[in-house]
C-alpha cells in the first residue's frame, strides 16, 4: 500500500451569493461561482499558489491527488474546499479522504476560526493569519457597487489593482502556512477516536445530500406577509399617531399618554400587559405590536435564499458546533431551533396556505404569523413515493443522568413502564402513580422551573457606580465578586412576592451565596437558617483597572467610598453586650465552662487590650453603635465549612471528606464579663444584625440554643439563639411584599453579580432556576413558593444525582491539581490534566477538553476556571464552572454519543439520515416498505453497545410526508 501523503489546501473564490447568510452549498451552486486562487503544500514542503483568475490551470497531478485516497487532504473548514472542488471538477470529494483542522480544534475546546485558534495556540508571527485578509476578500471575492469612480463596474478583477492582487496571493499562501502550523500544534494532544472520524464523514454525507423544500409553501407565505406587514403598520399608525410603531421609545411614550406604563416591551412584558388592558384601541395596538415582533417569516426567508437549484437545502448542520458537549449546532435556517407543532388542525392550515387562500386563513385564525410558526417544519418534505420516518430517543438526558448517578429507582422506571414524569411526581408528592394521569397537575409539576429575581430599586455594583437594577444597561460592567464582567441585559419578570433579608430584597428562591459555603442556596433557605449573605465589593485596584480605566476623580460617587483605604467596617449599635472596663488585658481566655462546642466558633481566642487613643480617619466616620440588649442570631459554624487559622484567611475544605482534627485551646475557668445574663437583655423590635459577622465572636453557652435547625443537607445545619428564632420568622413575614422584579442575563463567566452589596446568582443548573424554567413553569402558572418546594422535593427524591454533582466537581478539581494523574468516577468517566488542558474521558472513549483549567480561590470558595468560547458572544474568555454544569456537559455529551453511534448503525444498514435535530433523526424510506423500515430504525436506535452497559434506551418513531414534531 502506498504511503499516505498530506496535501494542505486553501481556496479563494468569487460568488454573487453571500456565503454567511446562504451557506457554502448555495454559494457554490450559483452560476457566478469560480475559484480564483488555490494555495497548496505537500507535507512540509514550501507553499505554492495557483492563480486561476489570471489564466493558470490546475495541474493534472493535483486533479488526480484530489480524488486519490492515498492523499490525505487537509483544510480549515474542509467542507468549503470539498464543496468547491466537487463543483469545479464535477466529481465527488469523499470526506473519508479529508481532514478538517477547524473540527480538530473544536474537539479540543478551541475556537473554530483560523485566526482565533492561531491566537489561542500562540503561533509565531510568521505563522499567523494575515489581518489584511478581510478587506481583500471584500474587494475581490464579492460584487462591488457601481460608482462613477470605478466606471460603473460591479466586480473587481486582478487588473483593477495588481498591488492588492499580489497581497491577496500572499494572504492565500499564508492561510496554508497557518493551517499546517495549527495541525502541528494540535498533534501534541490526544488523537480523535476512529468513531469520531467516521461520524464526521457521515456528517459531510448528510450535509451534501440535503433535504427537499416545499418551495410553493415558502413563496406563498413570503409574498403574503409582505402585504400583511404593511397593513399592520398602517393600522398601528392610525391608532397611535406615532411615526414608527416599531420604535420602543415612541411606543412607550404613547402608552404612557394612554395611562399605561411598562418598564420593558419585550415579549413577556407585552404578554402580561395585554392581560390587564381594557382600552380597546390600546389592546388592538398591543396585539399588532406582538404580531410585528414575531420572527417566524425569517425562517422562510432563510429557506428561500439558501435553496439550491434543485430546491434542496444543504449544509444545515455543523459538526461539533457545541464544543462543551460535542453536539451539532444548526446553520442557515437553524433546524435545531424550530417551533413545536401545537395545532391540532395543522393539515388544514397547511392546505389553505398551499392554496394561497389567505383570506380564509385570516378568517379562521387570529394570528397568521402564529400559523406560519407552526408550519415551518412542514416546509421540509419527502421525495415523491417516499415517507419521512422520524425516530427520537425517549427522555434521553433523564435516562443518561440516572445511569451516570446510579439513581436506581429512576432506572427501574425506565426498565418498566418508562413514565418518568409520573414516577417523579409520585415520589415527590407521595401519591400512587396510578392516580397521576397525563393531564394531572402533579405530572406537570415534574417539569417546571423556578422564577428567581431581584426587586426593583435594588442597587447593583457597576463600573459606573451603584445603579438600580431596572436602569442597568448592557454598556455597564457588573461586579461578580472577582472582576467587572459583561452581561446580556436586564429582563423584567413581573410583580412577585419578595422578602428582605440581610439588606437584600429578592424572591425567596433567588440563589445567593452565604458566608462559608461553596455553593449558592435559595435566599429563603439562607434566611431560615440565619446564614449571613456573602458580602461582595470591588477594592480600589479593581475599580481603577475596570474596562473604561476611569481616573479616581471620575469614579461615580456611589463607589468613591470604596476607594478609601482606611475604611472601618460598621458595627451596629446594641449588637453585642458591652465589654468589662479592663485597664489592661493580656491573654485573657474564656472559661472552659463556655466552650465553643455548643456555641458559635471563635475566630481568635487570644487578645491584648489596653487604653489608647484611636486614630481618627478624616475620610470616613464611624457608624453608630447599637446599645446593650439588642438581640442578634449567629449561625453556628458547620463542620463542613472552612475554619479560620487566626489570620483572617479561610482554609479551603479538603476534597473527598478528608479534614484535619479541630482542636481548641484550653480555656481558663475564670468568669469573663463578655456577656450579660439573658434576664438583663432589653427586648427589641429589631431582631437582626446586618453588619456584624458571626464568625468573629464566641457566644456564651447560656445564650445559645443547642438545638439545631435542620435543613435538607445535615452538613449545612446551623444553631441559633432561642430568642431570635421566633422573631426572625415574624420579621421575614412582615417584610414580605409584592413588587416589580427583574433579573440580569448571563453575567460573566461565573453567572453572578453584586446586588445590595451581596453576591447573587443569575441562574443555576443544579435542579434550580435555570433547569426548571427551561421546562415551562411560568407557562404553567406555578408560584415561586410552589416551584421552590418542587426543587427541594426533587432533590430529596434524587439524592444520588445531587451527590453526583459534588463527585464530578471534586474529581475535576483533583485532576487539575494533580497533573498527569487519572481520577475516575463510575461508568468509565475519567478526568486527567494533560499539558495545559483538562480532559474528561466519556464512556464512549471520546474526550471533552477544557483548556488552561485551574482551581482558584474566590473569596471563601474554590472555583474551577478554564479558557473557552462564550456560547452567546463567540468570544474567547475565562469561564468558570461547577459540579452541576460539569454534569450537564457530561450528560449532554453522552446523549450526543448515543445519537452518533446510532446514526452510524443506521447508515451502515442503508438508513442514512436526511438530517437530525437534537435527539431525533429524520430518514426517508420507500412507501412500499415503510412499516418494516420504521420498526428496524427504532431497534437500531435502541441498540446497546458495550460502553452503555446498564443504560436503558428507547426510541419512538412515527411517519409523515412532511416534517412534524409529533
Amino acid at each position: 500500500m502506498d504511503e499516505i501523503r498530506r496535501l494542505h489546501v486553501d481556496i479563494e473564490s468569487y460568488s454573487e451569493v453571500d456565503i454567511k447568510t446562504c451557506g457554502a452549498y448555495r454559494y457554490v451552486d450559483d452560476p457566478s461561482f469560480e475559484i480564483l486562487l488555490i494555495g497548496y503544500a505537500i507535507d512540509n514542503q514550501p507553499v505554492e499558489v495557483i492563480d486561476l483568475a489570471q489564466g493558470e490551470s490546475l495541474p493534472q497531478w493535483l486533479k488526480e491527488a484530489l480524488t486519490n485516497p492515498a492523499w490525505l487532504k487537509t483544510a480549515h473548514n474542509a467542507n468549503f474546499e470539498r464543496t468547491c472542488f466537487a463543483k469545479c471538477l464535477g466529481v465527488p470529494m469523499p470526506p473519508e479522504q479529508w481532514e478538517c483542522s477547524a473540527v480538530r480544534a473544536a474537539t479540543l475546546g478551541l475556537p473554530r476560526s483560523l485566526e482565533d485558534v492561531g491566537e489561542v495556540l500562540d503561533l509565531g508571527e510568521d505563522e499567523k493569519k494575515m489581518r489584511e485578509g478581510k478587506a481583500l476578500i471584500n474587494y475581490f471575492c464579492k460584487p462591488c457597487s457601481p460608482t462613477k469612480a470605478n466606471g460603473g463596474r460591479t466586480r473587481n478583477y486582478p487588473r483593477h489593482d495588481m498591488a492588492k492582487w499580489d497581497l491577496f496571493k500572499a494572504y492565500n499562501k499564508q492561510d496554508v502556512v497557518t493551517e499546517r502550523a495549527i495541525l502541528e500544534k494540535l498533534s501534541a494532544y490526544p488523537k480523535t477516536t476512529q468513531v469520531e472520524e467516521h461520524l464526521w464523514d457521515l456528517d459531510q454525507k448528510i450535509n451534501d445530500h440535503g433535504v427537499l423544500v416545499e418551495k410553493q409553501l415558502v413563496d406563498n407565505i413570503i409574498n403574503f406577509y409582505a402585504d400583511h406587514k404593511d397593513r399592520l403598520i398602517q393600522r398601528a399608525i392610525e391608532i397611535s399617531g406615532i411615526d414608527n410603531p416599531g420604535s420602543i421609545p415612541q411606543v412607550r411614550r404613547w402608552l404612557a399618554s394612554r395611562g399605561f406604563s411598562s418598564p420593558s416591551l419585550d415579549k413577556d412584558a407585552v404578554k402580561d400587559l395585554v392581560k390587564t388592558v381594557a382600552d380597546k384601541e390600546v389592546l388592538e395596538f398591543l396585539r399588532i405590536y406582538q404580531e410585528l415582533g414575531k420572527t417566524s417569516v425569517e425562517k422562510y426567508e432563510a429557506l428561500n435564499r439558501s435553496m439550491c437549484h434543485d430546491t434542496r437545502i444543504r449544509g444545515t448542520l455543523m459538526f461539533y458546533g457545541a464544543n462543551r458537549s460535542g453536539r451539532w449546532s444548526g446553520r442557515i435556517f437553524q433546524p435545531q431551533n424550530l417551533p413545536q407543532n401545537k395545532m391540532k388542525d395543522i393539515d388544514t392550515a397547511r392546505s389553505i396556505v398551499m392554496d394561497d387562500n389567505f383570506e380564509l386563513l385570516e378568517m379562521l385564525y387570529d394570528s397568521p404569523t402564529e400559523v406560519f410558526s407552526q408550519l415551518v417544519r412542514t416546509a421540509l418534505i419527502s421525495e415523491p413515493g417516499r415517507t419521512f420516518t422520524v425516530a427520537d430517543y425517549s427522555a434521553i438526558e433523564a435516562r443518561v443522568l440516572s445511569w451516570l448517578a446510579d439513581e436506581q429507582w429512576r432506572l427501574d422506571v425506565f426498565a418498566t413502564h418508562g413514565k418518568i414524569y409520573e414516577a417523579t411526581a409520585s415520589k415527590m408528592f407521595k401519591i400512587p402513580i396510578e392516580q397521576i394521569t397525563k393531564e394531572s397537575p402533579y405530572r406537570k409539576k415534574g417539569k417546571v422551573s423556578e422564577l428567581a429575581c431581584i426587586a426593583e430599586g435594588t442597587l447593583i455594583t457597576t463600573n459606573k457606580g451603584l445603579v438600580p437594577i431596572e436602569h442597568i444597561t448592557t454598556d455597564m460592567l457588573l461586579w461578580d465578586g472577582d472582576q467587572f464582567v459583561k452581561h446580556d441585559g436586564v429582563i423584567y419578570k413581573g410583580i412577585k412576592e419578595v422578602i428582605t433579608y440581610d439588606g437584600l430584597t429578592a424572591t425567596k428562591d433567588h440563589l445567593v451565596w452565604v458566608e462559608g459555603e461553596d455553593y449558592p442556596i435559595p435566599m429563603g433557605q439562607a434566611a431560615e437558617s440565619g446564614s449571613r449573605l456573602a458580602k461582595s465589593k470591588p477594592n480600589w485596584h479593581d475599580l481603577w483597572k475596570c474596562k473604561n480605566n476611569q481616573l479616581r476623580e471620575t469614579i461615580h460617587k456611589g463607589l468613591d467610598r470604596l476607594l478609601r483605604i482606611d475604611r472601618m467596617h460598621p458595627l451596629s449599635f446594641k449588637t453585642v453586650d458591652p465589654f468589662g472596663k479592663f485597664n489592661t488585658w493580656s491573654k485573657q481566655r474564656l472559661s472552659k465552662m463556655f466552650t465553643t462546642e455548643t456555641s458559635s466558633s471563635m475566630a481568635l481566642q487570644e487578645g491584648f487590650c489596653s487604653k489608647a487613643t484611636m486614630h481618627e480617619s478624616k475620610m470616613q466616620e464611624l457608624w453608630h453603635l447599637r446599645g446593650a440588649g439588642y438581640q442578634v442570631q449567629f449561625p453556628k459554624r458547620s463542620r463542613s465549612l472552612p475554619v479560620s487559622d487566626g489570620t483572617g484567611e479561610l482554609q479551603p475544605r479538603p476534597l473527598f471528606g478528608i479534614r484535619p482534627d479541630r482542636q481548641q485551646w484550653p480555656l481558663r475557668k475564670r468568669e469573663p464579663s463578655i456577656c450579660s445574663k439573658r434576664s438583663e437583655l432589653i427586648k427589641s423590635e429589631c431582631n437582626r444584625s446586618s453588619t456584624l459577622g458571626s464568625k468573629s465572636l464566641a457566644l456564651c453557652a447560656k445564650c445559645c440554643n443547642q438545638k439545631t435547625v435542620c435543613g435538607k443537607n445535615p452538613r449545612r445545619d446551623y444553631s441559633r439563639s432561642k430568642n431570635c428564632s421566633g422573631k426572625e420568622n415574624k420579621e421575614l413575614e412582615s417584610n414580605s411584599r409584592k413588587v416589580r422584579v427583574y433579573d440580569i442575563l448571563n453575567c460573566g463567566p461565573r453567572n453572578c453579580y453584586t446586588a445590595s452589596g451581596v453576591l447573587v446568582h443569575n441562574c443555576g443548573y443544579q435542579g434550580g432556576a435555570g433547569a426548571y424554567e427551561r421546562m415551562g413553569a411560568k407557562d404553567m402558572g406555578l408560584s415561586d413558593a410552589e416551584v421552590q418546594n418542587l426543587v427541594n422535593s426533587w432533590r430529596e427524591a434524587n439524592p444520588n444525582i445531587v451527590r453526583y454533582w459534588g463527585t464530578v466537581e471534586d474529581a475535576m478539581k483533583s485532576a487539575i491539581m494533580s497533573p498527569g494523574f487519572v481520577v475516575k468516577v463510575p461508568h468509565g468517566i475519567e478526568f486527567q490534566m494533560i499539558s495545559d488542558t483538562l480532559f474528561i474521558k466519556l464512556p464512549s472513549g471520546r474526550q471533552l477538553a477544557y483548556k488552561d483549567a485551574v482551581v482558584v480561590k474566590v473569596g471563601f470558595r474554590q472555583e474551577i476556571r478554564y479558557q473557552g468560547q462564550n456560547q452567546q458572544t463567540g468570544k474567547w474568555e475565562t469561564t468558570s464552572t461547577y459540579g452541576g454544569k460539569i454534569t450537564e456537559n457530561i450528560c449532554q455529551a453522552v446523549a450526543r454519543d448515543c445519537l452518533g453511534w446510532a446514526m452510524l448503525a443506521l447508515d451502515a444498514n442503508g438508513y442514512t439520515p436526511l438530517f437530525h435535530v437534537h435527539d431525533e433523526v429524520i430518514i426517508s424510506v420507500d412507501d412500499a416498505t415503510k412499516d418494516a423500515d420504521m420498526k428496524l430504525i427504532s431497534d437500531l436506535m435502541a441498540k446497546q453497545y458495550d460502553w452503555q452497559k446498564g443504560l436503558i434506551l428507547r426510541a419512538d418513531a412515527y411517519q409523515t410526508k412532511y416534517y412534524l414534531k409529533d
